[in-house]
Formats: structure tokens, C-alpha cells, sequence
């Protein structure tokens, strides 16, 4: 099976014929800048002191026609450099976009939406910036403290020993303290992450926050998280600073040491004057690579850690899987069925409790009872968003575990609370259930769901926008486009979660009377629901308390019952 993580080798070992390119041009490249310091031994000795003035027109036309040539191919360098960098990203983007499109509803539950939008913005970006600059700011002076170590030897096998200190002087800060940066750095993500959190938050959470008046408060919270994201941010960047400034402090010293000791060996006749300042020229250069080097460390060190938290997405499984047999569910016939289901979202908290019932279909149900007492639930083990602890789901008597998610969402129609429609046309909004319908589809759902009068009354009819999150709509409407969705999707079952209760009394009793209507159609109609009003009509309404079914039957036989139901609904009325 192929691995989904992401490391270095995505980069450098895809297309490798391309990377051999890039190599071959930055050797180029990197060997011209040493020859440049190495010709200045003979320009100086046999050019200027020796007053060659044919030698020296040569020399420079040479560098010259170099330079151009290395320039341009400087520019072939990084189109195809670029160019492999851009589509190796876009590959993990993709990859990472669709593994997370098949993780489970569990992972996004227990994932706060900043900590991924974290990972896949900020520290994807770090792993672009990282691969972007390589090339100049790793290979290439790799490659120059190679051919300017070589020359240097070639130069004064003395002077290039002395010269080699600038190995150790340059990598002790990194070997020291790059461990340590490393982990301040994964700690500064985090905190980034949490605070990309807490703005999303706040946004989602304006109306809220401007009806209570809890600007101060949010600014407070939001404080907390940003101090925290300072403090960690402040001692990563100094920390990488620090590592590349400790290595700057002993080049400087050697610079000075070897410059001296090249000036008192050219007194004694040791070295031409050219070869020294050829010396000098090369061992800056080298010095130059080795600090340039040291200094990408620090990026490397975020584009390592942006890859361990990206990985943090690929190495997740989804809890919720297809079994190597499963097959495809048969279109829905006779009932859906609980057998003695247990369930609960932790080990430590049980929301459901042996829960056993039929649901008939073209029959229409409905799950009340308080806050937590595990209605919603139902549904999401109906979807098979989750997985039961004991006991089974099935759809005419099959075990919805031994059949493939898709064939199984395919017969569900679901309408939320709050349904997102995309900020495209309301055609597109409804046409998004089912791709391969046609027009007269979605105006047959669109009227089912009492919602087409109204779309052509507009002056753009179903091409008109809806708006981010469905803005430019009412509850109501949105509700009904929301229905209408749900209708083309194609499946008996219609799902409703609280699709009503955020409306008001007339637009839900409008909601509820098409409703009606739809179960008239022949469909199975399942919905959760806290306001009673809305369970009136339902054929059988199921009574739950505490994860457990306490009463169920209609309306009246309910009433009639004085227990719990009759409790809630005398609250409500």
C-alpha cells in the first residue's frame, strides 16, 4: 500500500530527470562564482602586475560570455525548477484535501476547524517556502563550498587547513541548539493554530457576540491565545536568529585570522599577492555558503515540522470504513431497524442504551426528548456516521456495516438546522445532490418543496446567487432549497435534523405542512426534533430520555399516556 505521508523524497525523487537538470545548472552556476575568485590570482599577478593588457581583454570577455550564459541558465534553472516545486505541492494539497474528505465525522468533531485550516494554509506554506528557496540557498552554496574548499587546497595546502575551522565554527550552533528549536517551533504552530481558531470562532460567532454585548470578553479570550502565540513565536525566531548569528561571530574571527596569516605569508614570499587576495576572495565565498546554509536551517527546521503536522492528517484513519466485502445496498423496500444498539462518542459516556425500533417504510417518525438525551444520534448511527458499540442498524434486515457508505447515503435525503448553501447559483445549490440531473429535475424537487414559485419570481430566477453561507436568503427559504436538495438526491428517506426549530412559528408550520405533503409522496420520513409542534402529524414518535426510548406511539395515543411526553409538550404549550 502506498504511503500518503509527505517528506523530502516528493520533491527530489519524482521525476528524477528533471532534478538532474536543475543539479546540472546549479553546478554551473555554483562553479562559475568559484572560478570568478579563483581568476583573480592571475588577473592581479600576470594581468595588472604584469601590465598584460591583451591577457586581461581576454579574461574578461571570457567571464563575460560566462556570466551571460549562466544567467540564462539561471532562468531555464528555475522554470523547471519551479515548475516541478509548484506540482509536487498541488499533488499534496490534493492528496491531503482528499484524505481528509474521507476521514470521519468523529475526526472533524474532535478537530477544532483553525488547528486544519492551520495546517493545510501556514505550514503548507512553509513547506513551500522552504523547496522554493533550496536551490539558492542550499544547493547552490553546497555546491560552492565543495569547488571553493578544492581550490582553496589547490591554492595553499596550509592555509586551506587552517581555513577548514570554518566547519565546525559554522554547524556547532545547529548541532547545540537546532533540537531545541525544533521544538519550540512545533510549539509555535500550535499556538498559531489556536489562535486561527479563535478567530474563526469569533467570526462565525458575531451575532452572538454583538446581541450579549461580549466584544470585551472575545477580545480578552482572544488575547490569552495571542500572548501565548507571542511568547512561543518570540523565542522560535530568536532561538533560529541566534543559531545562525553564534556560527556569524567565530566566520568573522577566522575571516580576520586567515587574512592576517595570508598577509604575513605573502611578506615572506609564501604567496603572490594575487593568489592571496584569490584566497581571501575564495575563503569569503566559502564563508558566505556556510552562512547562507546555516541561515535556510532555521527554514528547514519549519518546512520539517510543517511536515510532521501535515503528516498528523495523512497518519489518520478513518474510524468508519467499507469492509473488503461490502456490497451495494439494494433500494430500500420494507424497514429500517435498531437491535439492541449501544453507543457513545467516548468510553467513558453512553448516549444510547440497547435501543431497539422499527422504522416502516413510507412511514413518517419522528425522535423527541431533551438536550443530550441521544435523538440526533440515531441519525448519525442512520447515515453511519459512526460506528455502534453493540447491536446493529439495518435496512431491510441487512447490517448497515456490510454495505458500502456510498450506496447507503444515496437513499438519504438530509435536511439540517442550519443547511450550507454555497455561495454559487440556486440552481447549482440544488443541483450539488445529484450531478447527473437534469433541469426539469430540479424544477419538479424545487416544487415539491414549494420553493419554485418563488425562485422565478426573482429577477434572475435559478441563476440567482445565494450568497456566502446562503446569506441572501430567509431561514425559510434556505430551509426549502434545503429540501429541494434533498428531494434530488434521489433515495425514500428523507432525514430531518431540527429543520424546523430554527424558524419562526408560521414559516416552520408552512415547512411542516409541505412536509406533510412529501410523506404523501411515498417517503420514508425521519426527523429529530425539540419542538413538538413539528411531531404532530408523525406516524409514530419515539419519546427519548437519558439514550433511552421511554414512550413511543402518535400524538394523541402519547397525550393520553400523562408521562413524559405529555410533560414536554405542556412546557411548550
Amino acid at each position: 500500500m502506498e504511503s500518503l505521508k509527505v517528506g523530502f523524497r516528493d520533491f527530489y525523487c519524482n521525476n528524477k530527470t528533471r532534478i538532474i537538470i536543475v543539479l546540472f545548472l546549479a553546478f554551473l552556476s555554483a562553479a562559475f562564482d568559484s572560478v570568478v575568485g579563483y581568476s583573480f590570482s592571475f588577473i592581479i599577478d600576470k594581468g595588472i602586475l604584469g601590465k598584460n593588457y591583451r591577457f586581461l581583454i581576454i579574461v574578461f570577455t571570457v567571464l563575460i560570455i560566462l556570466a551571460i550564459l549562466i544567467a540564462l541558465s539561471k532562468v531555464v534553472r528555475d522554470y523547471i525548477y519551479l515548475g516541478h516545486c509548484s506540482e509536487i505541492l498541488k499533488k499534496i494539497r490534493s492528496k491531503t484535501f482528499e484524505h481528509m474528505q474521507n476521514l470521519s465525522i468523529g475526526f472533524y468533531a474532535s478537530t477544532p476547524p483553525g488547528e486544519l485550516l492551520s495546517k493545510f494554509s501556514s505550514d503548507l506554506s512553509k513547506v513551500e517556502e522552504s523547496m522554493i528557496y533550496a536551490p539558492s540557498y542550499f544547493i547552490i552554496p553546497l555546491i560552492n563550498v565543495l569547488t571553493n574548499t578544492i581550490l582553496l587546497f589547490v591554492m595553499d595546502i596550509r592555509l586551506a587547513l587552517i581555513s577548514m575551522l570554518i566547519f565546525p565554527a559554522c554547524f556547532l550552533g545547529p548541532l547545540l541548539y537546532g533540537k531545541r528549536a525544533e521544538k519550540i517551533n512545533f510549539k509555535r504552530k500550535r499556538a498559531e493554530a489556536k489562535t486561527i481558531s479563535n478567530v474563526q470562532t469569533n467570526i462565525a460567532s458575531q451575532t452572538v457576540l454583538k446581541a450579549f454585548s461580549l466584544q470585551k470578553l472575545a477580545t480578552h479570550y482572544f488575547e490569552k491565545s495571542n500572548d501565548f502565540f507571542f511568547m512561543s513565536m518570540h523565542k522560535s525566531l530568536f532561538l533560529s536568529t541566534f543559531v545562525g548569528r553564534f556560527g556569524e561571530m567565530w566566520l568573522v574571527v577566522l575571516q580576520v585570522l586567515i587574512f592576517a596569516i595570508g598577509s604575513i605569508m605573502t611578506l615572506e614570499g609564501y604567496l603572490q599577492v594575487g593568489q592571496l587576495v584569490a584566497f581571501q576572495a575564495l575563503f569569503l565565498g566559502l564563508s558566505y555558503s556556510l552562512t547562507t546554509i546555516s541561515s535556510f536551517m532555521p527554514m528547514v527546521l519549519q518546512c520539517k515540522v510543517g511536515m510532521e503536522r501535515i503528516n498528523g492528517i495523512l497518519s489518520e484513519k478513518p474510524v468508519v470504513t467499507d469492509s473488503a466485502s461490502s456490497v451495494e445496498l439494494l433500494p430500500f423496500a420494507k424497514e429500517i431497524s435498531f437491535n439492541n444498539v449501544t453507543f457513545g462518542y467516548t468510553k467513558e459516556l453512553i448516549n444510547l442504551d440497547n435501543v431497539s425500533f422499527i422504522i416502516p417504510k413510507n412511514s413518517s417518525v419522528a425522535f423527541v426528548g431533551p438536550s443530550g438525551c441521544g435523538k440526533s444520534t440515531i441519525l448519525s448511527l442512520i447515515m453511519r456516521f459512526y460506528d455502534t458499540d453493540s447491536g446493529s442498524v439495518a435496512f431491510d434486515g441487512i447490517d448497515i456495516k456490510s454495505v458500502s457508505q456510498a450506496s447507503l447515503r444515496k437513499q438519504l435525503g438530509i435536511v439540517l438546522q442550519e443547511n450550507i448553501l454555497f455561495n454559487v447559483s440556486i440552481m447549482d445549490n440544488i443541483f450539488a445532490a445529484n450531478l447527473d440531473a437534469s433541469s426539469e429535475d430540479i424544477y419538479k424537487v424545487a416544487r415539491q418543496a414549494e420553493i419554485h414559485d418563488f425562485i422565478i419570481s426573482l429577477p434572475e430566477g435559478y441563476n440567482t446567487k445565494t450568497g456566502e453561507r446562503g446569506g441572501m436568503l430567509s431561514g425559510g427559504q434556505r430551509q426549502r432549497i434545503a429540501i429541494a436538495r434533498a428531494l434530488l438526491r434521489g433515495g425514500n428517506i428523507l432525514i430531518l435534523d431540527e429543520a424546523t426549530s430554527a424558524l419562526d412559528p408560521v414559516s416552520e408550520a408552512a415547512i411542516n405542512a409541505t412536509l406533510a405533503n412529501i410523506a404523501k409522496s411515498g417517503k420514508t420520513i425521519i426527523s429529530v426534533t425539540h419542538r413538538l409542534s413539528s411531531a404532530v402529524n408523525m406516524d409514530k414518535i419515539f419519546v427519548m430520555q437519558k439514550g433511552k426510548i421511554v414512550e413511543h406511539g402518535a400524538h394523541q395515543e402519547l397525550m393520553q399516556l400523562n408521562g413524559f411526553y405529555r410533560q414536554m409538550w405542556d412546557k411548550q404549550h
